[in-house]
């Protein structure tokens, strides 16, 4: 987010599109709450009605895929009555004029079809939002699960730029992510392009840093961006991936063509699952391990919100004679010549990891830092943080301006046919997890183990 979550009960506006809050963010959807109380006006985006819609002072439901459509209706409203904020596109944005013609066959009135909202109420909600003083933009998983997701996300962080808002308090854009620790996955590089801390692995200057602070040379280090978790099956058939290991996730039961992920799994020469349930997954994999979420003898969970403080929550959970997740990758490590002996606590970990900022625990104080963080080299003790994003408008591009974005909304690849005549959408619910797997198996350990005095199991 380019704002904190603190920020979102200051705002004059709250408009969220295609996100269930309340459910896998309930800390957000409390701050919308506290917004409203404030007199903030509420826009909600989304084809079912959710339960912030309950709340909203605009509900536009719109059908599904049609969230480029909508987004382009939007930026042509702000447009056509001059309600964007002139003095501000001038001065730090550019491509003005390449989103006028983007967007220019995207009246309300053209897209009331594709986007099932009437063009009065598209345009009576972008006047809403226009006229607010602040203004905070949120989208959820409704966004970025469909095939236009990375054009749709440009296109909001455009409206905001028209608007004047971003880089000042209590006003931003951000996603209201899956859960509360994708956003700590990510932090620590648990992605195909990108080293622990957002670092480029195709940037040679960060290769060498890490080389230096891993202890190997780095030119073992592959300098190429690499697989997503999509590309896996068409890779595997194709023989580009001969093995897969597979850590806490179930593709089989989460990804979207499951046909086609079950051909390229069983197309491999060698699949590993570490988990500690026997999951659709792991009933074809060659090794099974346990690990992932009880199976350890003691397990401490460390949270990153989406976007606010960074400080840590812990919680322990204690199970059978099982090996941790940290213990089963050192061991795997030792074996293919990359020595991890650690006899510590898995908290220690992380002092090893020289090349990321420099914010121990210590530096975090009671109620955390907002990030990204500082080094607080001029005041060791202090480590300053950044509650909102983009000061002074300064962006990170090659200008320093803001680049306006649009373009041509594309139809959904599969649409409703005699054959298969449904629309279907996907939910988040507050009982199961990320999966129904998960849910059913957690009660059932859970009654495997009493209650600690804490109240963890």
């Amino acid at each position: 987010m380019s704002n904190s979550i603190s920020d979102i009960e200051n705002s004059s506006a709250c408009w969220s599109l295609a996100t269930t809050a309340p459910t896998p963010h309930p800390i957000v959807a409390r701050r919308v709450i506290k917004a409203r109380d404030n007199g903030a006006k509420i826009i909600v985006c989304d084809p079912r009605r959710i339960e912030t819609a309950r709340i909203a002072d605009r509900h536009l439901q719109l059908n599904n895929g049609s969230n480029m459509a909508l987004v382009n209706a939007f930026g042509y409203v702000l447009l056509e009555e001059e309600l964007y904020n002139k003095t501000y596109v001038e001065r730090y944005t550019e491509g003005l004029d390449a989103y006028r013609e983007a967007v220019k066959d995207y009246a309300p009135e053209a897209v009331e079809g594709i986007v099932g909202v009437s063009a009065r109420e598209i345009r009576e909600a972008m006047r809403m939002f226009a006229a607010a003083p602040s203004a905070t933009i949120m989208w959820g998983m409704g966004v970025t699960q469909f095939g236009q997701a990375v054009d749709v996300v440009r296109g909001l962080a455009s409206l905001a730029l028209l608007t004047g808002n971003l880089g000042r308090p209590n006003v931003g854009v951000g996603p209201v992510r899956g859960q509360n620790n994708v956003q700590g996955a990510c932090d620590m590089g648990v992605l195909p392009n990108l080293f622990p801390g957002y670092q480029e692995v195709t940037d040679p200057a960060v290769r060498a840093k890490f080389a230096a602070a891993w202890g190997i040379d780095p030119a073992l280090m592959d300098d190429q961006v690499g697989t997503r978790i999509t590309e896996v099956p068409h890779k595997a058939l194709t023989g580009e991936i001969k093995a897969y290991y597979i850590m806490g996730e179930d593709p089989l039961q989460t990804e979207a063509d499951l046909g086609l992920v079950r051909k390229g799994i069983e197309a491999l020469d060698f699949v590993v699952v570490q988990d500690i349930f026997m999951t659709k997954t792991a009933e074809i994999g060659r090794c099974p391990a346990a690990g992932h979420l009880l199976g350890r003898a003691r397990r401490r969970l460390h949270l990153r919100p989406t976007a606010g403080s960074s400080g840590l929550n812990r919680r322990s959970l204690r199970a059978g004679n099982v090996k941790r997740d940290w213990e089963i990758i050192s061991l795997l490590a030792s074996e293919l010549g990359y020595p991890m002996h650690y006899e510590k606590q898995p908290a220690d970990l992380g002092r090893d990891a020289r090349a990321l900022p420099a914010v121990l625990r210590r530096d975090l104080g009671e109620n955390g830092r907002y990030g990204p963080c500082s080094s607080g080299r001029a005041r060791p003790s202090i480590i300053p943080g950044t509650p909102w994003l983009y000061k002074d408008n300064r962006f990170d591009t090659p200008s320093g301006k803001g680049q306006l974005f649009a373009t041509a909304w594309r139809a959904p690849a599969e649409r409703p046919d005699d054959e298969w005549p449904l629309v279907l959408c996907t939910v988040r619910e507050v009982g199961p997890l990320f999966l129904p797997l998960d849910d059913r198996q957690l009660r059932r350990a859970a009654s495997r183990w009493p209650t600690s005095r804490d109240g963890c199991r």
